[in-house]
């Protein structure tokens, strides 16, 4: 099944994955026009980090790399997936994630892309300040953080 996407909607959007209490909460761009994932997230995702962890919003604005997030593609060009929309993510998924991932998008295929890998500076920043403010993140389902190498063996992540 092709997925047809209005005139008015990009072709692709940004999304974060927010751990919130026990739980992943997806952020997707609901907008018309193309947007950054830096952009989504100073615009939208960390005002929300901010109220909820007591963060002050000054401090997250300047940290679009420090969580998990990935980009919808409505129709991919990639050969493995030819024309069909694919969620690319930066790094593997746990069951949770990929839980919340599906419910927010339907059982769309997850491909890794290292343009969506988050980066360790903002990472470490980010457990800083969330330290720093006691927040009330829960720190069992905050990702550690990431490796400074790593290797994929696949473009495509296993269920």
């Amino acid at each position: 099944m092709k997925l047809t996407v209005p005139p008015t909607s990009p072709t692709s959007h940004p999304f974060y994955l927010v751990p919130m209490g026990e739980n992943w909460r997806v952020f997707r761009y609901a907008g018309t026009r193309e947007i950054s994932h830096a952009d989504y997230w100073r615009q939208n995702v960390a005002v929300i980090v901010a109220k909820y962890s007591g963060v002050p919003f000054g401090a997250l604005r300047e940290l679009p790399y420090c969580l998990p997030r990935g980009r919808y593609v409505a129709s991919c060009g990639l050969p493995s997936h030819a024309g069909q929309a694919v969620l690319f993510c930066g790094e593997k998924l746990d069951a949770a994630q990929r839980e919340a991932l599906h419910a927010s998008y339907g059982e769309l295929p997850v491909s890794h892309d290292e343009h969506e890998v988050r980066l360790n500076e903002d990472v470490i920043a980010f457990e800083r300040l969330l330290s720093k403010a006691g927040a009330q993140f829960s720190p069992s389902t905050l990702p550690s953080v990431l490796p400074l190498s790593r290797s994929f063996s696949s473009t495509s992540f296993p269920n």
